[in-house]
């Protein structure tokens, strides 16, 4: 809080008239008085700018759907985004600061019916909620093979059901948009988009055991360590020995390791929901399948050509 002094100071440099006179109470006041009223008359002023030059049309972006699809640079998908005109939130923000005290501004009808600090926080929460369902369709659409599409197809249907609605019927004033955005959050966000997570985290689970037959850290015989190590042993019977020897940890590594993919395939028939003599599951193990037999493939490869290379 400023003194006295402190204040006739400030007067002072304000009104230079002030400084051949003495800082009387009554001169005081007067000066005061005078300050105020000029506040007072350039915040009415202030005032009157904003109605007269605030943006009424942006109020039309609360009808415009919440969602638009726009094709991405191969123009083969649509990209989800929310529609939220960042004007409107603007000039909600300013009408709602604008019309608390002390200021309390007179809003245009248009403007007061929706501008209440819960209204923009719903905005605002929907519109977050939304972005993120949006983010989650777009990696599951660009991400999701055809497979793994036939696997989720009643929840990756329903989604597609949804992102239609919120970019041609969905508005930002309809009645329904509460329940949309539950239905977008249950069945995008935590059905689908969860449950495609962990199938994909199970299945490297199963592709980092298969890739491990073929490892480079990893010797199924003496020429894969020969291989390695840049020398094969000079005594033969040594070298037959440890050969033997490797095979044989390698064989017994197989059993395991079958195991812990079996259980990562039942992991998998769990977060699907489906059943064994689902077309779609039996078709998804026959892939699995397929490449465990390319992972033994390629780990025989690896270990003829190490046989090939240390032979030369």
């Amino acid at each position: 809080r400023l003194s006295a002094g402190e204040t006739c100071a400030l007067l002072r440099a304000a009104f230079p008239e002030l400084r051949q006179l003495n800082a009387s109470a009554k001169l005081l006041d007067t000066s005061l008085a005078r300050v105020l009223h000029t506040c007072e008359s350039r915040i009415s002023q202030l005032k009157e700018l904003w109605q007269q030059s605030v943006d009424i049309d942006v109020m039309q972006a609360l009808k415009q759907n919440v969602l638009v699809l726009t094709p991405t640079g191969s123009g083969a998908l649509l990209r989800a985004s929310v529609n939220l005109n960042a004007h409107l939130v603007a000039v909600l923000h300013e009408a709602l600061q604008l019309s608390k005290e002390p200021l309390c501004v007179p809003l245009p009808p248009p403007l007061a019916a929706v501008s209440s600090e819960s209204e923009l926080t719903r905005l605002r929460y929907t519109a977050n909620r939304l972005h993120e369902c949006a983010a989650q369709y777009n990696e599951l659409k660009s991400g999701m093979s055809s497979m793994e599409q036939s696997l989720f197809m009643s929840s990756f249907v329903d989604m597609e059901r949804l992102i239609r609605e919120g970019s041609h019927s969905i508005t930002w004033q309809s009645s329904s948009l509460a329940d949309f955005l539950e239905q977008c959050t249950s069945i995008i966000s935590k059905s689908l988009y969860r449950k495609w997570s962990d199938l994909r985290c199970e299945m490297q689970h199963v592709k980092a055991i298969i890739d491990g037959w073929s490892s480079s850290t990893k010797s199924s015989d003496i020429f894969s360590l020969a291989c390695r190590q840049g020398n094969l042993p000079l005594e033969m019977v040594h070298a037959g020995k440890e050969h033997g020897r490797l095979q044989e940890e390698f064989l017994a590594s197989i059993e395991p390791a079958s195991s812990r993919i079996q259980q990562r395939i039942a992991n998998m028939l769990q977060i699907i929901g489906t059943t064994t003599s689902s077309p779609e599951w039996v078709k998804f193990v026959s892939q699995v399948d397929a490449d465990i037999a390319i992972g033994l493939r390629n780990a025989l490869i690896f270990s003829m050509k190490a046989m090939e290379y240390t032979l030369e």
